[in-house]
This record gives C-alpha cells, sequence and structure tokens, in this order.
C-alpha cells in the first residue's frame, strides 16, 4: 500500500511537470521559430521594422522581455535577432525555478535565383 503510494505521488509530480514546464518550452521554440521566419522575409526592411515585427511577435506570444530586441543585418547576406528572457518553471506544486532562455537567429534570405532555368 505504502509504496503504490509513493509511485502514485512520483507519477502525479512528474505529470504537474510536464503540465506546467512543456507549455513553456513550446512558446520558447514557437517564438524562436516566428522570430527565424521574420529575419528570413526581413532582408528588405529596416532594422526597426523588423524589430518592432518582433516585439509584436513577442507580445501575441505573450514572451515577458527582459532586454529590447536587437537586429543587426550584414549587408545583403544576413539577419541575426538578439534577445532573452527568463521564464518561471513550476516544477512541483508553488516551487518555481528560473530558466534564462537566449535567442540567437541568424538567418540567410531565400535565394530564388537559384530555382530559375
Amino acid at each position: 500500500m505504502f509504496k503504490t503510494i509513493i509511485k502514485l505521488l512520483i507519477i502525479a509530480a512528474i505529470a504537474h511537470a510536464g503540465v506546467k514546464i512543456v507549455p513553456v518550452f513550446w512558446q520558447y521554440a514557437n517564438f524562436k521559430d516566428r522570430l527565424a521566419e521574420a529575419a528570413r522575409f526581413g532582408i528588405r526592411r529596416s532594422n526597426e521594422q523588423i524589430a518592432d515585427r518582433s516585439m509584436k511577435i513577442a507580445k501575441e506570444l505573450e514572451v515577458p522581455l527582459e532586454q529590447a530586441i536587437t537586429v543587426n543585418k550584414t549587408g545583403e547576406s544576413m539577419v541575426v535577432i538578439d534577445t532573452q528572457y527568463t521564464a518561471q518553471l513550476e516544477y512541483f506544486p508553488k516551487q518555481f525555478y528560473p530558466w534564462k532562455f537566449t535567442v540567437h537567429i541568424e538567418e540567410v534570405p531565400q535565394r530564388y535565383d537559384a530555382y530559375m532555368p
């Protein structure tokens, strides 16, 4: 009986952590993917326009940014986006652990001239 209760408590703790932690990492992956898309298709936009688009994405996904999003372009060949934020992971009920997410995106725009015959 005692072993069964311990096993159930362990399963409940793992389930709780999964329900509380997995969405935070999913949000990070989604945020990073959307920023990569903004960088990939933003070569003709200014740095401010890309930064504004990135901030809009962060607000849509409710990402708690700690610092401003920095955008740099290296000529016509690459867009670099950097930012970071800290999320609170709840691994046990009412037990939080701060986890720092660092986002660094380097994207080269699509070149369609290679597809032309």
